[in-house]
């Protein structure tokens, strides 16, 4: 301590002001640390040093230094019980945190500043809810997902549709500089031209960024989070509640907007205290832990694959059963009690419970098993922002999807793929197959622009150390959630991803948005997809697909009501009726599928006439059904 108040008698705000701030936010980290003398008084010398570095350090002119000291000072505030202040701080630092975005920072920065700005938007809910304030707690929560979603998106380097080659370019080349700016030291002589520099050079890039947004509403950068009104508006035009969820260190913080609500009340907040971060850790842990060990390892004895099975089985029960006691049993009263004639949720949820599958939460009921879904249509969405750009996509062409673009078994290693293409194109007057090895990157990618809707029956991975690798597996490579992302797919209503792992998100990092295969098909431009959270029977989810379809063009059930009774009917379907399913198809039900891995242990028609009696249900289980989810419009 006494060394930094020496040197600020040579560094003085006017002479070296980066630097004067920089080691003043210094001196206020060392009081704030110090572990003996007055606490009190050494926080109050910590809150002044912050609030003088901050005359200098301010969100536009230094975000990323900017954002730093705010959070120290807010959790001082936070700790302190001053809500005001704290929640002050956590406005600005993530001000800051978004004015980053238009930096050149490495990966490993990034992901420093996400931390950071999920620490400040938790505290930032908790104050402003302390303070009655649940709108600004609402578009807190939003903002933190919107800004997420729009800081992994910008990274992608792609051109806006409409935006011109020469256009872009200019975009490119500010943005270059910027990050030359960025990288000089400005404790120089000539810092004062560096910093009038970075603040021209930041104009430009902000004006280019609004000129794309008006060419190309979808252009990330412009991403904003909605206010209550906004969500409200949205709400009655999907006719559904809003569920936003935000897991926080004091437990998750559930926020309900139902249609034409302008604002928000304390009867439409719930607050779980059992559902805080370290508790869904514990949860998610169990689940990743039990599932990496039934479908990960891929060289084992096949008597130790069904024991990694039946664990994971188990645990998908346990864990669902626990999520309904936490969150769906205390969301589904409060919804009950506010909105009681509602039959659709969105849920909008954070952190690592997006990559668990909520919907199939479950209690018993008369001593029979009734899940989620039983009660409601549920369906998820990464933010409000973007599932109003999806309903904007909607409204501008409300119509049912009328072609189709299929990709069918690429790897010629899926034995019902063509089973459950015929069934699907059978609705479809017009429809372009891709079959087999003829499903290579660069047909596929060229054959996009075709179909309002496109199903994938390939296999597909999720790569949770880098999710924009994620990918389709295709005949000759893998077809990426970056590729994807880039493509322009405007039209297309519907994308089934009847594959692999694919809605899984980043369940090791602290990203609480979805940055996945789906949010790569929104970003392009679809309206809804359809993932499966991790790999799909072959049979289940050919079978599944088949009576989704059947239910909204024979039926003309929504997406999420013909996803939701087909989930229904697969559960409860009989080995007896699957085989009376396949009789009229011409597919031999003596004949086993080819090459089954012992790990999935698909049930094939043979393996149903051996193992089970007619009258019981292959697919009840939870894992058979439960990993379809529905992102985007309902």
């Amino acid at each position: 301590i006494a060394h930094l108040r020496s040197a600020l008698t040579v560094f003085t705000i006017d002479g070296a002001p980066p630097i004067w701030a920089a080691a003043t936010g210094t001196l206020g980290n060392a009081y704030s640390a110090l572990p003996a003398g007055d606490r009190a008084a050494n926080l109050d010398r910590a809150i002044a040093c912050y609030q003088n570095a901050l005359r200098v350090l301010t969100p536009d002119a230094f975000p990323n230094d900017c954002q730093i000291a705010m959070e120290n000072l807010g959790r001082i505030f936070f700790d302190q019980a001053s809500w005001r202040q704290a929640l002050d701080c956590a406005k600005e630092g993530l001000r800051a945190i978004e004015n980053t975005r238009l930096s050149g920072l490495t990966a490993e920065a990034r992901k420093r500043i996400h931390q950071a700005g999920l620490r400040q938007t938790e505290r930032g809910i908790a104050a402003a809810i302390r303070l009655g304030l649940d709108q600004e707690a609402i578009e807190l929560a939003d903002r933190s997902r919107t800004r997420n979603l729009a800081d992994e998106l910008w990274r992608r380097e792609y051109r806006p549709y409409g935006v011109t080659a020469d256009e872009w370019r200019q975009f490119e080349d500010w943005r270059e500089k910027l990050q030359e700016l960025e990288a000089k030291r400005l404790d120089t002589a000539d810092a004062r031209e560096i910093r009038a520099e970075l603040s021209r050079v930041r104009k430009e890039i902000a004006r280019l960024s609004v000129r794309f947004a008006e060419i190309d509403p979808d252009f990330s950068p412009l991403a904003r989070p909605m206010d209550v009104q906004g969500m409200g508006q949205l709400a009655a035009e999907l006719d559904a509640i809003l569920v936003q969820i935000y897991v926080t260190f004091e437990g998750a913080f559930v926020f309900l907007v139902g249609p034409g609500n302008a604002s928000i009340s304390a009867q439409q907040i719930i607050h779980i205290p059992e559902l805080s971060s370290s508790k869904l850790s514990q949860i998610a842990s169990r689940w990743f832990q039990s599932y990496n060990w039934a479908h990960r390892r891929k060289h084992r004895a096949e008597r130790r694959a069904e024991l990694a099975l039946q664990i994971w089985k188990r645990r998908a029960e346990e864990t669902a059963q626990r999520l309904y006691e936490v969150l769906a049993a205390p969301v589904s009263s409060a919804v009950q009690a506010v909105y009681p004639n509602t039959s659709r949720l969105v849920l909008i949820p954070n952190k690592v419970l997006g990559a668990l599958p909520l919907h199939a939460a479950w209690r018993l009921e008369n001593g029979y098993r009734k899940s989620w879904l039983d009660d409601f249509e549920i369906t998820y969405a990464p933010s409000a922002w973007v599932l109003s750009r999806c309903a904007i996509r909607r409204r501008a062409n409300p119509r049912k999807p009328e072609t189709l673009l299929a990709v069918q078994d690429p790897q010629e290693n899926l034995s019902y793929s063509d089973f459950e293409i015929d069934g699907v194109k059978r609705w479809f007057t017009d429809h372009r197959i891709l079959p087999g090895v003829a499903a290579t990157v660069d047909s596929t990618v060229k054959a996009m622009s075709y179909g309002d809707e496109k199903v994938f029956s390939c296999h597909g991975s999720f790569d949770s150390r880098d999710p924009e690798n994620s990918y389709l597996a295709l005949s000759d490579g893998p077809l990426t959630a970056l590729a994807i992302a880039s493509l322009h797919m405007s039209g297309t209503k519907l994308v089934i991803l009847s594959a692999c792992e694919t809605a899984i998100t980043d369940v090791n990092d602290v990203m609480d948005e979805y940055i996945g295969l789906p949010a790569a098909f929104l970003t392009a431009g679809a309206e809804t997809v359809i993932g499966t959270q991790w790999p799909a029977d072959d049979l289940a989810a050919a079978l599944l697909t088949r009576r989704f379809h059947q239910n909204m063009h024979e039926s003309g059930m929504s997406v999420a009501l013909a996803l939701r009774e087909a989930q229904q009917w697969l559960r409860d379907l009989t080995a007896g009726e699957i085989l009376d399913f396949f009789r009229p198809t011409g597919v031999p039900a003596t004949v086993a599928p080819a090459s089954l891995p012992a790990e999935a242990r698909r049930i094939s028609p043979l393996t149903l006439k051996h193992k089970f009696e007619s009258d019981a249900k292959p697919f009840a289980h939870p894992v058979f059904w439960a990993a379809f989810q529905c992102v985007g419009a309902p």
